[in-house]
């Protein structure tokens, strides 16, 4: 967890310096005034131009894909991914149900060629 990009160990070792060069009386004035700082702060006109000024920043991608039409086109792109990948998974199906078939006809070719090996190694061993 950051503050003012100020993790948890280096807030406590400002405040344990704070305690030890300030004493906790003052400690407790000075969080006050910061309080009271950053709440004039965060209340200015400035700070609030600065955060909707960076929440249009964060909406210009998003605004310029609605102004271009760039959505339309996106979703076209999604829906043909879409239905090229239906297609390859068809495709893909279709081939290894081809391999099966292959297979199988090729394992069988060799079992037939297995046996007429066998059958020739008994014969010439019997003449």
């Amino acid at each position: 967890m950051t503050f003012l990009n100020f993790g948890i160990l280096e807030i406590i070792l400002v405040l344990v310096v704070m305690i030890i060069f300030l004493g906790p009386e003052q400690v407790v004035d000075m969080a006050g005034k910061f309080g009271r700082f950053i709440r004039k702060i965060t209340r200015s006109e400035f700070w609030t131009t600065v955060r909707d000024t960076s929440k249009e920043i964060r909406n210009i991608p998003k605004t310029l894909v609605e102004e271009t039409g760039l959505e339309e086109s996106i979703q076209d792109i999604k829906q043909t991914t879409d239905e090229l990948q239906g297609q390859l998974g068809e495709v893909q199906n279709e081939l290894s149900k081809e391999a099966s078939v292959q297979l199988e006809e090729f394992e069988k070719t060799k079992d037939d060629l297995d046996g007429a090996i066998q059958e020739l190694r008994k014969r010439t061993k019997e003449e």
